[in-house]
């Protein structure tokens, strides 16, 4: 997933539910914990038909990563 940092969870939002969440809640996300920010993002790209893949930071956290399926180069 070459692309998959060219999305933002705004975007993966918007292509799961068609509309553009409240900064607020975005806010909210990101003060969650990681595992918990990897289990929303699982079902939001679930909802938008997008693909996911499991990465690895610097600092050793797992994300889970994603894009839209035509951003895909596996």
């Amino acid at each position: 997933m070459e692309e998959c940092c060219a999305y933002s969870f705004a975007d993966l939002y918007r292509a799961a539910f068609g509309k553009t969440p409240e900064p607020k809640f975005l806010v909210e996300l990101f003060s969650k914990p990681r595992p918990e920010i990897n289990r929303t993002v699982a079902e939001w790209a679930k909802a938008a038909g997008w693909k996911t893949e499991m990465k690895k930071s610097a600092d050793g956290q797992e994300y889970l990563a994603f894009g839209p399926l035509k951003s895909i180069h596996v």
